[in-house]
């Protein structure tokens, strides 16, 4: 119950002020993509001396979501200097470096995450958008499909949403159809084929 969390955490540091609970509190408004917020929790923290790498981190979540893209790869960079063994961190460090152009760096960053053991769903949906912003939607393929292929519970809506652009990409009709025949009509998929293919790459 986020909203009746939300007023704990605020009735305690009300009462008394703790790193712990404004970090809990943080924690919560970007749970809720209440970025403004978080940012505004978080800024009394970041200023202090030792201050944890998560506080870093969920800084560098929120300015991400409202686009500071240069202030949140900052962020996330002195979160991995705090903590250079965290694989979320610096996964989120990767999407902050791709989301700015920085595509071998986010790609070294992904690896890196990846030999830290992070989700290898997310890493290998992360790699396959630096193929497809590259061009190479075969290499992209060939990271996603066996996912879908393998473990089809495991392909999420950002996974299928990547194979469907991949498909038109590579002139696969039939491969849009298998992800999406019980969704949408052959029509509205013959749609969907030629707009996706004709489409630019983004990095979100």
């Amino acid at each position: 119950n986020y909203p009746r969390l939300i007023e704990l955490y605020k009735e305690q540091l009300k009462q008394k002020e703790n790193p712990e609970t404004r970090l809990k509190l943080a924690q919560i408004y970007v749970d809720t993509e209440d970025s403004e917020s978080a940012l505004f929790t978080l800024a009394p923290l970041v200023t202090m001396p030792n201050t944890s790498a998560s506080a870093f981190y969920l800084q560098g979540v929120a300015q991400y979501s409202l686009g500071k893209l240069p202030q949140a790869l900052h962020s996330l960079e002195v979160a991995v200097s705090k903590s250079p063994n965290d694989a979320r961190i610096i996964n989120m460090r990767g999407v902050a470096q791709a989301e700015l152009g920085q595509i071998a760096d986010a790609r070294l960053s992904f690896n890196n995450a990846r030999e830290l053991m992070y989700d290898d769903v997310a890493i290998k949906n992360n790699l396959a958008l630096l193929d497809m912003i590259e061009g190479d939607f075969k290499q992209a393929a060939a990271r996603l499909m066996p996912i879908y292929v393998n473990s089809p519970s495991k392909a999420d809506a950002k996974v299928k949403a990547n194979l469907a652009i991949i498909a038109s990409k590579l002139g696969s009709f039939e491969t849009l159809r298998s992800l999406y025949s019980g969704k949408y009509s052959d029509k509205e998929l013959f749609d969907i084929f030629h707009g996706l293919r004709a489409s630019e790459p983004v990095t979100r």
